[in-house]
């Protein structure tokens, strides 16, 4: 990992790992379920879905024939897809070729603590945040299969939601609407755990081995020739020692979302919605001697603060991201550290402060 990059990527880090886990751990607020959708319009068919523990187990079937005519040309084309997702693990199939992926998302389970800790408020702003940057628009409610909805478009897409979960999709394709509605919805069900099993006879492609030869090549690839930036040095402090300094942090209702080791630099990093993220840093000393390290110091306030020498400032340059983020960054020399506190939002150096007088190095 390069030192120019390592702020932008632990800044981005809490909010990337923020919405994969909230997308895949209780997606729904009903506990179980089962669906069985119509399909009308330039596809007809239907959809069956089937889910377990708040979404976490989710299989969706669909089997359809769509119609196309461009120009006078008329096509069919028959689709029988699956889709598994079963904690961490994520599967796709096509069962009329017997061919499919399969892939595994690594998410601490900390993590999920960390969400189920945070309050119902926080977890709606945080929802509503998402919704918000996707341009999702709420139209109003409605009522469907004796439940109320609210109805909502994202993307294009007009959907009617109950409690999470989609029953009615609504979306034009090549000028015709294409409606996806629910026939049934049973919730709160037992759902047999075989509903989530990967099926046997389908050849799968692993996507995880795919990218660890990918990241193989890229290695090669980067030794070849000389970069102008320099390699992160590891830093020498114990990983334990550094979890324990950081683990107890009280500040403005944040919550610990997750503590890990990239590269040999550690990150602790706290959430209190998907905007709002703290990430705190342990790396060597050695990195504020590279050139890159110079070039970026040159913007930072330099000061000391309870006999330590401190750093604050932007924590992206407004050329090279988006991130309106700060970073307070204090030197360790004794442990050959420095540890970086880096927010999402703009925080200031004294709400920075609060926090690092915290830390138990």
């Amino acid at each position: 990992m390069k030192f120019k990059v390592l702020i932008t990527c632990v800044a981005l880090l809490a909010t990337s790992v923020c919405v994969s886990a909230q997308a895949n751990h209780k997606r729904f607020l009903v506990k179980s379920g089962h669906i069985e959708m119509k399909v009308v319009g330039i596809s007809e068919g239907v959809r069956s879905i089937w889910f377990d523990d708040y979404g976490r187990q989710y299989r969706d079937e669909l089997k359809v024939i769509t119609t196309t005519e461009i120009f006078g040309i008329k096509t069919v084309e028959e689709a029988h897809t699956l889709k598994i997702v079963n904690g961490e693990d994520f599967y796709s199939a096509d069962l009329i070729l017997g061919t499919g992926t399969k892939h595994s998302y690594g998410i601490p389970t900390e993590f999920y603590q960390a969400y189920d800790q945070m309050s119902e408020f926080q977890k709606d702003k945080f929802a509503n945040e998402i919704f918000n940057d996707i341009g999702g628009t709420k139209l109003g409610v409605g009522t469907m299969l004796g439940r109320k909805c609210d109805i909502i478009k994202v993307l294009g897409v007009t959907e009617t939601i109950y409690k999470g979960v989609a029953l009615q999709t609504k979306v034009r394709m090549l000028g015709k609407i294409n409606t996806e509605t629910a026939t049934l919805f049973e919730e709160n069900i037992s759902v047999p755990s075989f509903k989530f099993s990967a099926p046997q006879d389908i050849e799968w492609t692993d996507l995880n081995a795919v990218v660890d030869i990918y990241a193989d090549s890229d290695d090669d690839d980067q030794d070849s020739y000389q970069d102008d930036d320099e390699d992160m040095i590891p830093v020498s402090y114990s990983f334990e020692r550094f979890k324990k300094a950081t683990q107890d942090i009280e500040y403005a209702g944040f919550k610990k979302a997750m503590t890990m080791n990239v590269d040999g630099q550690y990150m602790t990093s706290y959430m209190k919605s998907m905007k709002e993220n703290f990430v705190i840093v342990a790396s060597s000393i050695e990195n504020m001697h590279t050139d890159s390290a110079a070039e970026g110091m040159d913007k930072y306030q330099h000061f000391s603060h309870d006999g330590r020498k401190m750093h604050f400032g932007d924590a992206i340059d407004e050329e090279e991201g988006e991130i309106e983020g700060n970073a307070l960054i204090i030197e360790y020399p004794k442990e050959d550290m420095i540890i970086s506190i880096v927010s999402t939002y703009k925080l200031s150096k004294g709400e920075l402060l609060k926090i690092a007088e915290q830390l138990k190095f």
